[in-house]
């Protein structure tokens, strides 16, 4: 029971940790490109519309996030020691059980 806990944990904290890499991805591209949003768009620029919803992403998640903002910028050390801790916890499981299997 334990054995599938930690499993699933591990299974959990790589699929988070992908899809995070994804989504900061594409809001990278969105802030990158953020002079295509609706609100700051020029007449004359040439945006197309995976720049304009990017940029729209970007400007929804900067909504949601603002009110954890301080906590976010003041405990950003932390935030990336505990998430990388998470990570390494999530890989040992998987390299150790791995292990534990083919033996």
């Amino acid at each position: 029971m334990l054995r599938v806990f930690f499993l699933m944990f591990s299974w959990l904290v790589l699929l988070a940790t992908s899809l995070g890499a994804l989504v900061g991805g594409w809001l990278y591209f969105g802030y990158s490109k953020i002079e295509c949003h609706p609100m700051f768009a020029k007449a004359e620029g040439a945006c197309t519309m995976l720049q304009t919803w990017a940029s729209e992403h970007v400007m929804i998640v900067g909504r949601e996030m603002m009110p954890y903002r301080l906590v976010l910028t003041n405990n950003k050390e932390l935030l990336i020691l505990l998430a990388g801790a998470a990570i390494f916890a999530a890989l040992l499981i998987q390299i150790v059980l791995r292990v534990v299997r083919s033996s």
